[in-house]
């Protein structure tokens, strides 16, 4: 939050692209946070391949976990605060924004990504005919990579690999197809997944409770709402079914995401509680979509 508060809001308030220059509030915020990862990168491959000691902690597995903060994760990360954040608009509005504006806002995603380390293809390698100089990357240690860089927020790779090749290179496509395949590939909820996914959904819920860490049992819902506090389970069940409305029920089922349904209503109480739930949620959801379709109506 820091980060982009650093990026997007400057300390007067205003928008400015001198922000994002050398020497500027987010162009420092930018390098302070790739200083940060190769710390904790180096950090963890020095540890990678030693022995661990009685009473240490399981040191970094390469061979399963890959590099730390490689270049794959940086590149989501990135694609979740730009893609992402375009698929959430059009998903909340039901209309994309221009083709304009989303290319401009992958532009910014991508510069703000090679500030942090991102990888990006170069341009001027499209004149050389070397088909290996042609794989050179921002960044000169990546040089003797075969791979092209993921530039997830730049044009088709494609476009690389044989210039004279027509290929649509439009970075809106390849943004948003690079992020589904790094979904495919790497989101697969297990059971750690499900138990962060319900830490967060009871976040607000534990100010209330005790302070006590909460097992897997404490996540459960209780079956008979209608005998206890309404209060509790409903600010719950009312982020839950958010989430569920955004994500759809397949995924929330993979994630553990609790639901209010209507077969559980054995009684008038219980129907009337769900239904109170469901006009919240909606409401909400349409008070949203009117919050962002106005400013792109009305700029």
């Amino acid at each position: 939050t820091g980060f982009l508060a650093s990026c997007f809001a400057p300390a007067d308030d205003t928008l400015s692209s001198a922000s994002l220059r050398p020497g500027g509030r987010g162009w420092n915020a930018a390098l302070r946070v790739r200083v940060l990862h190769g710390k904790v990168r180096r950090s963890l491959l020095q540890t990678a391949n030693t022995k661990n000691e009685p009473g240490q902690s399981t040191q970094w597995d390469i061979n399963e976990f890959g590099v730390p903060i490689n270049q794959e994760d940086m590149a989501a990360t990135l694609l979740a605060f730009s893609a992402n954040t375009l698929m959430g608009i059009e998903t909340l509005a039901g209309m994309p924004l221009s083709d304009d504006e989303q290319r401009d806002y992958l532009a910014l995603w991508r510069y703000l990504g090679w500030l942090l380390g991102v990888d990006t293809v170069e341009e001027d390698v499209l004149n050389c005919d070397d088909i290996n100089a042609r794989v050179k990357s921002s960044n000169a240690s990546s040089s003797v990579n075969p791979l092209l860089p993921i530039d997830p927020c730049g044009p088709k790779k494609l476009l690389y690999i044989n210039p004279s090749t027509p290929v649509d290179d439009d970075a809106i496509i390849h943004s948003y197809a690079t992020l589904e395949s790094m979904i495919l590939h790497l989101l697969h909820p297990n059971g750690d997944s499900s138990e962060l996914a319900l830490h967060l959904l009871n976040v607000m819920r534990d100010r209330f409770v005790s302070k006590k860490s909460l097992s897997a049992s404490d996540f459960s819902l209780r079956k008979d709402i209608g005998t206890s506090s309404l209060s509790e389970p409903f600010s719950l069940l009312y982020r839950s079914e958010v989430c569920r409305k955004l994500l759809g029920d397949h995924l929330a089922d993979k994630l553990g995401i609790p639901t209010s349904t209507c077969r559980r209503c054995s009684s008038i109480r219980k129907f009337g509680f769900h239904l109170g739930l469901m006009f919240t949620v909606n409401l909400f959801l349409f008070i949203l979509r009117c919050y962002t379709i106005i400013p792109m109506i009305f700029p």
